[in-house]
Formats: C-alpha cells, structure tokens, sequence
C-alpha cells in the first residue's frame, strides 16, 4: 500500500465518521425536539415547572409512547374473576366481535394468556363460535351464541304458547 493510497482511505473513513456522527446528532435533535412538545403538552400540576435544559441534564432520553395509551392492566384478580367479567362484557360486544372489542368493553386487558384460557373455555361450551381464526396481526373473530339459537338447535322450539300437538286448556 502507498502513502498516497493509506491517506485516501484514511481520509474515507474519517468522512464516514463525520457522516454518522452528524446521523446520530440529527436523531438526538428530533428526538430531544419530540421531548419538548410533549414536555410543553402535559400541565404543569402534573410535573414540577424546569427548562428543558434543565430537563435535558438530569433526565436520560427514553422513548416514547403513543399518545393513545391501550387499556390498563388489572392487577391479579380473585380465581373466577375474569370469567364473571367476560360473562358481562358479552353482553356489551357486538354479534360478531374480536380481541379488541371485548377488551374495550372490559375496561382493562387482561392478561394474554388468561384471555386465552377463558376464550377456549367458552368455545368448548358453546357461548361462543369461532368465526374466523387470526391472521397475522388480524384477531380472531368470534360469534356470541344466544340460549334461544341452542334450543332451537336441539330440536326443541321455544315455548311461546301451545304448540300444534297440545290442546288449550278451557
């Protein structure tokens, strides 16, 4: 290797250097820039008044979140308790619902595996029907069946009055 060819490549990769450095220097500034709207976005009775310089000296970067928080989670709840609470939240769910529709009429996500258990549980009974299994990041879709849909399944119509084989009691 010549003189001249060792500072070429030496001069490459110091222009390299500065290339990333001034990458990470413009993802710092977006970054800290994101910071500070979301600094001057929350009230000042929820964080005790700074400049954000000195915000910026005392606290490390962290990510963000997004602005639409999902639903809390519930902290570990009595045996039973889920169920009671799905049972419920049925109720409120469209005919055809997912995932996201039941957690919104809980009120709070559970957590994934329990949801899992308790979905199975009511497929195995019946309560419910799958409609159409998960795709990717698409939820499953699920059916609510109703008591008067099962006894007409059975064979059993629904008692609304006398049937044609019963006579009227006079």
């Amino acid at each position: 290797m010549t003189r001249e060819e060792f500072e070429r490549r030496k001069r490459k990769l110091e222009e390299q250097l500065q290339e990333g450095i001034e990458l990470l220097k413009a993802g710092f500034r977006q970054q800290l820039r994101a910071l500070e709207m979301v600094w001057m976005a929350t009230t000042e009775d929820e964080i005790p008044a700074r400049s954000a310089t000195e915000a910026r000296q005392e606290e490390p970067a962290a990510p963000l979140r997004s602005p639409a928080a999902p639903p809390s989670r519930r902290p570990r709840q009595k045996s039973g308790q889920l169920w009671a609470d799905i049972d419920a939240a049925l109720d409120q769910v469209p005919e055809v619902f997912d995932r996201n529709d039941l957690i919104q009429a809980l009120g709070y996500e559970p957590d994934r595996s329990a949801l899992h258990r308790v979905m199975r549980g009511l497929l195995r009974s019946g309560a419910i029907v799958l409609k159409a299994g998960n795709v990717g990041k698409i939820p499953a879709r699920y059916e609510v069946v109703h008591a008067e849909e099962d006894e007409e399944e059975a064979g059993e119509p629904a008692s609304e009055g006398p049937g044609e084989d019963e006579i009227p009691a006079s």
